[in-house]
């Protein structure tokens, strides 16, 4: 008797993780009427088995290795914490969603919350406008942070997963700096405007050096750093 092919699993791309959080993030952030349990065990099979694939240690090399000392160790690594949930005020105010609890790091070991990182991007891509008289009420810190995520936003997805890699780097390294109109440089206490723009700026070198197109370009990105507004508070959007 001839033996049954077993149909062998495709490996997983960062692209094709993503689709996989997409899929179940949104029934495990919401109050639904769904087994939470049987969906959280799922998601979790999901996440081992791609922090048992080469993705964390290639992402890693791509963007941790470069900004540590030679030799130094290092890992990357997916999670997700059951208890986050999505809430209706970060589809409202994004720059709300900025003030979370610091999260401990380990220099050169990051650990990337997926569930907590598709909150970020849904937030920032269903952020309704802001009527004139609730624009008032702003400050110039809270309308630079919303003009720059509505920016960010036009990304492909699968790209803020190297973002929020390297705004990690910039909280435990203390890299953050902006030069302004000046040409002087300001050093901020790694704010989640200037840290995340660090890190955009790095992915957008990567990207160039290694698409050989622009980055801002491709995605319709318009963004002038000079701009600036320094924001002291240690958060970050996706923990």
């Amino acid at each position: 008797m001839a033996k049954r092919k077993t149909k062998k699993t495709k490996p997983y791309t960062l692209a094709s993780y993503w689709g996989k959080i997409k899929s179940f993030a949104p029934k495990c952030l919401k109050d639904v009427d769904m087994d939470q349990k049987a969906l959280f065990a799922e998601l979790t099979k999901i996440v081992e088995e791609v922090n048992a694939s080469p993705i964390p240690q290639s992402i890693g090399n791509l963007f941790v290795a470069p900004h540590i000392e030679e030799g130094e160790e290092f890992s990357v690594t997916f999670s997700i914490p059951k208890e986050l949930k999505l809430k209706d005020d970060d589809k409202a105010v994004i720059y709300q969603s900025f003030d979370v609890e610091e999260v401990p790091r380990q220099k050169s070991t990051i650990q990337i919350n997926s569930l907590a990182l598709y909150r970020f991007i849904y937030s920032i891509q269903n952020v309704p406008e802001i009527s004139e008289e609730d624009a008032l009420e702003l400050t110039y810190s809270a309308k630079r942070q919303l003009a720059f995520m509505k920016e960010i936003s036009k990304l492909p997805e699968p790209y803020f997963v190297y973002l929020a890699v390297l705004q990690e780097l910039a909280f435990s390294n203390d890299v953050v700096s902006v030069e302004d109109r000046d040409g002087n440089f300001h050093q901020s206490d790694a704010g989640f405007y200037l840290s995340l723009l660090w890190a955009f700026k790095e992915f957008e070198v990567f990207y160039l050096k290694v698409q050989n197109r622009s980055l801002r370009a491709d995605s319709g990105i318009i963004w002038h750093e000079g701009d600036w507004v320094e924001d002291t508070r240690r958060t970050r959007g996706y923990v």
